[in-house]
């Protein structure tokens, strides 16, 4: 992939994620994803749904730079510093919650793999 692309792709990726996180933080948003009972569940996983949404964006930053090392577009140190990065958010209690919940909505069964590899 030649580097115009991946920067474009990240800045795409990047407004994707922006804009998903305003949208969901909303209190429009929120009154309705509230009256889903697979939406009651996950933010009663995470406390709150701030909390749960604010989650949910790390998986899906988690899952990029798992895509990028997939890919070997970013250097190991990169890899290995996000690994650790991973490991230290699992260990709040809320992050286990939600994953375990929200775990199957990521397509990549590597990822999901590696997820899990690291509890």
């Amino acid at each position: 992939m030649n580097i115009l692309k991946m920067e474009v792709m990240q800045r795409v990726y990047e407004r994707i994620l922006e804009m998903r996180i305003r949208l969901e933080n909303n209190e429009e948003f929120i009154g309705l994803a509230q009256e889903s009972p697979l939406f009651a569940e996950r933010f009663a996983a995470a406390g709150t749904p701030g909390q749960y949404f604010t989650i949910m964006a790390f998986f899906d930053i988690f899952e990029y730079v798992f895509y990028l090392s997939k890919k070997n577009l970013i250097d190991d140190m990169i890899r290995d510093r996000w690994k650790v990065i991973i490991e230290t958010m699992l260990s709040i209690p809320k992050f286990r919650s939600v994953w375990e919940k929200a775990r199957l909505f990521h397509p990549d069964c590597e990822f999901r793999n590696f997820i899990d590899s690291l509890k």
